[in-house]
């Protein structure tokens, strides 16, 4: 059995924990958090900490914290054992050259009130030896997960596109439902909608599954939908995405 020690309960670390803690082959020994009341409902299944001096000897410190915090955090273990961020775009040479280190990045969003099952999500793995790698993938496997071995300058690829496929549309989202809801429409309006182009997209992909005025051509509605948005901010993002799909595909009509 594999000695874990998590560190980091946002989104990711809490469902890192539902799933670690539910496996035969993961021993999660040690959970930190610089806030302990936020863990403390773990502390019946195991130990919850909030001062990295504290920490015990694991096989894998899995850390799942924010960027900006990764190096800093990082720093302050000082144990043997792998030790892995989480991050998308985080390089692994964020980790002390000095240490076992290495990347185990899901590609997928995660917020703490809804369980996802980690079966089919891909994650990315990165280490500097045979040994770590195996040890990532075994994890991965236990989880039911895809696995990807990728370096560090691809994984940013994934991360920033992953940035427009789930961050900026669910911000569109976002702003659909602001419209719908200060004309008292409910957003279920939508559900179909999303659903159906979602469908689409895994199965023809982004670009035969790209509908809509600005593919067409029609200026008319266009101009009509500008002067609808009363919001500067929105009616500039509209008119850049307008442009940028009339580009595209304006020289395939010729």
């Amino acid at each position: 059995m594999l000695n874990l020690v998590l560190i980091g309960a946002g989104n990711l670390g809490f469902n890192f924990y539902r799933e670690f803690s539910r496996s035969k082959k993961i021993n999660i020994i040690q959970w930190y958090n610089r806030k302990l009341r936020v863990i403390k409902f773990a502390q019946k299944n195991t130990s919850i900490i909030d001062d990295l001096k504290n920490l015990k000897q694991a096989d894998i410190y899995i850390v799942c914290i924010k960027d900006d915090s990764i190096k800093k955090i990082i720093q302050k273990i000082n144990l043997k054992g792998l030790i892995v961020h989480t991050s998308g775009f985080c390089s692994i040479k964020e980790i002390d050259s000095k240490k076992r280190r290495g990347v185990f990045y899901p590609v997928q969003s995660f917020v703490k009130s809804r369980k996802i099952s980690f079966k089919n999500v891909p994650i990315c793995i990165e280490a500097e030896n045979k040994k770590d790698l195996y040890t990532l993938d075994q994890i991965s496997n236990y989880l039911g997960a895809k696995t990807y071995i990728i370096n560090s300058e691809q994984r940013k690829v994934v991360h920033l596109a992953a940035v427009f496929v789930n961050n900026f549309s669910n911000h569109l989202y976002s702003i659909a439902q602001e419209l719908l809801d200060s004309n008292k429409i409910s957003f279920n309006i939508f559900h179909s909608i999303i659903r159906e182009t979602t469908e689409k997209v895994l199965e023809i992909g982004p670009e035969k599954s790209q509908t809509g005025p600005a593919k067409r051509g029609d200026k008319k509605t266009i101009e009509e939908h500008e002067k609808f948005l009363t919001n500067k901010e929105y009616k500039k993002l509209y008119l850049i995405i307008t442009q940028l799909i009339e580009k595209k595909y304006e020289s395939r009509k010729l």
